[in-house]
């Protein structure tokens, strides 16, 4: 297939967070989140979306200061997400951070699949102390989701968990 036909969204789940409802990253995460720029710096990522909580913006503010782009909160609604997703567009990227049960639920979304993870009910779920996870989704653009031809490769970065 003709690359400029694949979409490519990074999935990752935010970095290392203090205690509390809103909490800011710790010292930790915000190493991480400066490994994440490194890794993400020469991507020619187009989008980086966030949720509206502290430690998913600030997980990716390394990242956009090195990109000159600015991150956009979208709506915890998941049609929200799945709209932005599916207008990515061919040969473009995309980085969006969520959390521990929402990046397995994106990545089903759009026909993907990833193994451990701990199961809540019939969600899945990140371990709880995985922070070091990111997955790399390709679809060929105009496909409906979930697709079959949606492919996932995952990836760890920064510190090891």
């Amino acid at each position: 297939m003709d690359p400029r036909g694949i979409a490519t969204l990074v999935m990752l789940r935010h970095a290392e967070k203090g205690p509390g409802g809103d909490p800011s990253l710790t010292d930790v995460g915000k190493r991480r989140a400066i490994d994440l720029a490194h890794l993400l710096s020469a991507s020619g990522a187009i989008h980086l979306w966030s949720t509206a909580y502290k430690r998913t913006r600030e997980t990716l503010e390394p990242l956009a200061s090195v990109l000159g782009l600015e991150v956009t909160t979208l709506d915890t609604n998941p049609e929200a997400w799945m709209k932005a997703i599916a207008a990515i567009g061919p040969g473009k990227v995309a980085v969006a951070c969520g959390h521990q049960n929402t990046v397995p639920a994106v990545v089903k979304a759009l026909g993907g699949t990833i193994g451990d993870v701990e199961l809540h009910g019939t969600d899945a779920w990140l371990h709880p102390k995985d922070y070091d996870r990111l997955f790399l989704i390709s679809w060929p653009v105009g496909v409906a989701f979930p697709s079959a031809e949606t492919q996932v490769i995952e990836l760890r970065y920064g510190a090891h968990c």
